[in-house]
C-alpha cells in the first residue's frame, strides 16, 4: 500500500510498527470512522492520511507512549491510536491552511494556534493582529 510506504514506518521502534500499520490500514479501508463522537467519511480520512510522514508518526508514537501509563493504561489501543493519527493529521492540515491564509483572520488564527512566530507580527499595522501577537509572545515568554 502506497500509504504505508509514504508514512515511513521504519522510523518507529519495531515493536510498535505492527500496531501502527493495523491502525493505518483500518483508517484507510473503513468506509467511515467515528472520531471524537463524529462520523467521518472515508474520503476525508484518506485526505488526512496523505499528510502523514515519518516525523508526524514519531510524534504520535511519543504522545501515545506518554499517554499509556501504568496507572491509566489505554484500553482500546487501536482506537486510541486511530484518534491520535486523525487528530494530528487535522492539526497538520490546519497548520498548512494557516500558513497559506494571508487574510487578517488567517493571520490571527495562525498566531493564536501557535503556527507562526508571534514576534514577526508584533509591529503589524492591524491592531487586532498586533494585540494578538503581543499577547501570544507574552504567553510564550512567561510559560
Amino acid at each position: 500500500m502506497e500509504l504505508l510506504a509514504n508514512c515511513d514506518l521504519d522510523c518507529l521502534p519495531e515493536g510498535v510498527q505492527p500496531l501502527m500499520k493495523v491502525a493505518l490500514q483500518k483508517m484507510y479501508q473503513s468506509p467511515q470512522l467515528k472520531i471524537n463522537g463524529k462520523t467521518v467519511p472515508q474520503a476525508m480520512v484518506r485526505e488526512r492520511l496523505k499528510l502523514l510522514n515519518g516525523d508526524i508518526l514519531q510524534s504520535i508514537y511519543d504522545s501515545y507512549i506518554s499517554a499509556n501509563t501504568a496507572d491509566k493504561p489505554i484500553k482500546s489501543r487501536i482506537g486510541y491510536l486511530i484518534s491520535m493519527i486523525y487528530n494530528n493529521a487535522v492539526e497538520e492540515l490546519a497548520e498548512q491552511e494557516a500558513a497559506n491564509d494571508e487574510s487578517p483572520f488567517g493571520t490571527l488564527n495562525a498566531i493564536n494556534r501557535g503556527f507562526v512566530d508571534p514576534l514577526y507580527f508584533v509591529e503589524d499595522d492591524n491592531p487586532a493582529i498586533h494585540a494578538a501577537a503581543e499577547r501570544k509572545a507574552e504567553m510564550q515568554n512567561s510559560g
